[in-house]
């Protein structure tokens, strides 16, 4: 039928030399007869058929119609509004017919072919006005019996018809001008083509909305008016840049609140039917957004979007729509992104503060979107809202950066943590306290970078590192604490130490790493053994294991340094190791008595003990070795055996004896090995007879005190 028509089409201007134009017409409509006659006689054989070619004959009356006012030869009628009456009455005889027969296939023909015919023949005005009538038709069809696919079909093609003749007065292939090119298109011309789009777009808006509920689904509805919407806006905005391209923001500003007006008519229609009227709001929020974007600029954009998406989320959380919320989330990253398309250079000091409000109304934001959501119950956070605390956290940051000169970010990294963590508890915001641990990373990621550079931190901005992580692992251990508390969520409570170990293995060594920078280097093994003690104790009182395990950070830092350093001056160094070791034996002390409090297991209350004691033992004998002459070597390491012995047996501790033990093997061995071969007469007797004395000694005490000893060992 469309080889058909398209063949009449063609015969038409075949025979214009040879009949009048009566002659012409009548032809014309003789054609219809015809067609619709053998379409009649073959109803009853071959319906589908018979309907096609009925359809076709009344496609071809309105083509007929349609050439008798526009096509030069066939033209018998001059007035466009005479010409323009008859096609409406022809589309009513269209609508009479299929409606009697109730035949979507003969309705759908017959307005397809009727665009088709008009679009062959070519796009004029006229036609575009001619296709209106066409589209009341369809949305007749729609709103009496439901034939959905011919009311989309009727907004493909009207909007088709009107590209096709933007694009012939175009020069017909022109597309580079087409998209490009603006600002070219005279006023007439404007206000004719936003005249027709306007008309299309009211009358199928219109069409959508008054159709009653029981005549359209609500799913079909959504789509029918979405494809309306959507075909508009692309060519009225393509419009706009050929005529207006300085007045987009108006135009996409009177759309969008055209689109919420008819959100707030589907709602009062349809309701409590929501999928029509959410769908005309988010497109109207949409479109209202990409007039802000074409309005504004710079930092008055960032700021713009921002508060958009706090008052959008209001909306959402007012109406309880998640779909509203998405634009609100949208756009606020459109900010984000926009911010940063700009950086660095555009960030001026407007843009800065610009960015930093945008990010204090995201955290705003973000605490909007902490409310009851079935769908993420699954989760231990809000997805949305975690979203916008950490884009405003990476906003304030970069802000932050730009703004602080380098002497000076330390301090701004370590207190933007500390205050983003206040602001989530403030606004009891769990992702917000959780965003903040961006700053509190990077802070420690650019100490150790400086430290890597040899441009440590100075002293106070690294204290102030270490005590706001370790403040934050004591925070976290202690909401831990207290969620264990609570009967509802203590079965899927974290253990609090796993929660806190992190954090204070982090400040931990960044604590080493300070007193390794910051300590003088003579007394640096008698600071680290200050800190294992302070671990010590601090494990004892509160009843934290973990700081107990991460004692043995100071303490085994400073041995090894101690150890592998070759510093052996006289004079501070006695007083370096021998305050080392008197702090760690009290230290040692501590860990013995208060082991139970430090909630660890057996086994790791009894090994740190331990261990403290082979740094104790290795500090002193590598302090003598360093320190005595070799000629006395041998005696001073009996001395030292006996005196790890004496504390042993003294304060009942095993760990000291079998160190006194392990010295004294020490001391024999080197006796035996070393002064009997290379020390002068008098040294080596002096180390045997030493040895000697304090052996016996021990045998002594040990063949008088056996039974008692046998049990403390």
């Amino acid at each position: 039928m469309a080889a058909l028509l398209t063949g009449m089409v063609f015969f038409a201007a075949y025979i214009t030399p040879r009949l009048t134009v009566p002659q012409k017409v009548a032809v014309g409509y003789l054609a219809c007869v015809v067609l619709g006659a053998l379409g009649l006689w073959l109803d009853k054989r071959m319906p589908q058929f018979a309907r096609i070619l009925q359809g076709g004959s009344l496609a071809l009356a309105y083509f007929v119609t349609y050439a008798a006012h526009f096509v030069e030869a066939f033209r018998v009628i001059h007035s466009p509004a005479l010409a323009l009456t008859l096609l409406t009455l022809v589309v009513v005889a269209i609508v009479g017919v299929a409606q009697e027969r109730q035949s979507a296939t003969l309705a759908g023909m017959a307005l397809f072919f009727g665009y088709y015919t008009s679009v062959i023949s070519g796009v004029t005005g006229f036609t575009l006005a001619s296709n209106a009538v066409l589209a009341l038709a369809a949305l007749f069809f729609l709103a009496r019996n439901r034939w959905v696919h011919i009311s989309y079909g009727a907004v493909l093609a009207t909007y088709l018809t009107y590209m096709i003749w933007v694009w012939k007065l175009n020069r017909f292939g022109d597309l580079e001008r087409l998209v490009f090119d603006s600002a070219y298109l005279g006023e007439s011309d404007f206000r004719l083509r936003a005249a027709f789009l306007s008309l299309y777009w009211v009358l199928f808006a219109i069409g959508g909305l008054i159709v009653r509920r029981e005549a359209l689904a609500a799913a079909e509805r959504n789509g029918f008016l979405t494809l309306n919407n959507a075909f508009f806006f692309v060519l009225f905005t393509l419009l706009m840049h050929h005529a207006h391209p300085n007045l987009q923001w108006q135009f996409q500003f009177c759309f969008g609140g055209a689109l919420l007006v008819l959100s707030a008519i589907a709602y009062r229609r349809y309701q409590p039917e929501r999928l029509v009227m959410d769908t005309l709001f988010v497109q109207g929020l949409g479109v209202a957004t990409l007039g802000l974007i074409s309005y504004f600029k710079g930092v008055r954009l960032v700021a713009a979007l921002a508060l958009e998406s706090a008052f959008v989320l209001m909306l959402a959380r007012a109406m309880k729509s998640r779909w509203v919320a998405w634009i609100g989330r949208a756009t606020f990253a459109v900010a984000a992104a926009y911010a940063w398309g700009k950086y660095p250079e555009d960030w001026d000091t407007p843009m800065i503060w610009g960015v930093a409000f945008a990010a204090a109304v995201g955290l705003v934001c973000a605490r909007l979107e902490k409310r009851p959501a079935t769908e993420y119950e699954t989760l231990p956070f809000n997805p949305s809202s975690l979203f916008f605390a950490l884009v405003s956290t990476v906003l304030a940051m970069v802000a932050a950066r730009q703004h602080f000169d380098a002497d000076m970010r330390p301090w701004a990294w370590i207190a933007g943590a500390v205050l983003m963590a206040l602001i989530g508890g403030a606004l009891r915001t769990s992702e917000i306290g959780w965003s903040a641990h961006l700053p509190l990373v990077w802070a420690n990621a650019a100490f150790y970078s400086a430290k890597f550079n040899d441009e440590p931190w100075p002293l106070a901005q690294a204290l102030a590192l270490v005590a706001v992580t370790l403040g934050f692992g004591v925070f976290l251990r202690r909401r831990t604490d207290s969620a264990v508390r609570a009967e509802d969520s203590a079965p899927a409570a974290v253990p609090s130490a796993i929660v806190f170990a992190p954090y204070a293995f982090v400040a931990t060594v960044a604590a080493v790493v300070v007193t390794a920078d910051h300590a003088p280097e003579r007394w640096l093994l008698s600071v680290l053994a200050v800190e294992t003690l302070l671990l010590i104790l601090a494990a004892g009182t509160v009843g934290e294991g973990t700081y107990a395990v991460l004692s043995l950070i100071p303490l085994a830092t400073g041995t090894i340094d101690y150890l592998a350093s070759g510093r052996a001056s006289p004079g501070s160094w006695w007083a370096n190791a021998l305050v080392a070791v008197v702090l760690l034996c009290i230290a040692q002390r501590v860990a013995k008595m208060r082991g139970e409090a430090f909630r660890l297991s057996k086994e790791l209350q009894r090994l740190i003990p331990a261990l403290i004691v082979v740094a104790i033992t290795a500090l002193a004998v590598v302090t003598l070795r360093r320190l005595v002459a070799r000629e006395f070597l041998t005696a001073s390491w009996s001395v030292c055996g006996f005196a790890l012995l004496a504390l042993g047996f003294a304060a009942k501790e095993r760990s000291y004896r079998v160190a006194g033990l392990i010295v004294l093997g020490l001391s024999l061995g080197r006796a035996l090995l070393y002064d009997l071969a290379r020390l002068e007469v008098v040294y080596r007797i002096l180390s045997f007879i030493g040895l000697g004395v304090i052996l016996l000694v021990l045998a002594f005490l040990y063949t008088k005190n056996r039974e008692k000893i046998a049990k403390w060992l």
